[in-house]
């Protein structure tokens, strides 16, 4: 509690809209993170167009799936394996690693505003 005057002032905020507590239960619709064993929680249903966001990260992961499908097909093929030199066969599958690692987030990203 000392410290909310502190706190709503980095972060820009009236301490009107700052609870600090020893639990906190992270509302649904809400961007969430721990950072140095203190939780923070931003309700983002006031903050953005719900709708549009979800369209927007549907359409995201849409297109890392195209991608990582792609890739993953690339790397199945054994004309591509056997003939590649092995800097780009390495590059290819850092590539797949990368998209569906964007797929895992975007996916918790829509479970967190979908929740």
């Amino acid at each position: 509690q000392r410290e909310l005057s502190v706190i709503a002032g980095l972060a820009t905020l009236d301490s009107e809209h700052v609870q600090v507590a020893d639990s906190l239960e992270i509302p649904a619709k809400s961007a969430s993170t721990v950072a140095g064993g203190v939780t923070i929680a931003l309700p983002l249903a006031d903050l953005v167009d719900l709708d549009v966001e979800l369209a927007r990260l549907r359409k995201e992961l849409a297109n890392a799936q195209k991608m990582a499908d792609s890739t993953a097909a690339r790397l199945a093929n054994p004309g591509f394996v056997n003939n590649a030199p092995e800097n780009v066969i390495a590059g290819a599958r850092q590539q797949l690693a990368e998209w569906q690692a964007k797929q895992t987030q975007i996916e918790e990203r829509l479970a967190t505003l979908e929740g």
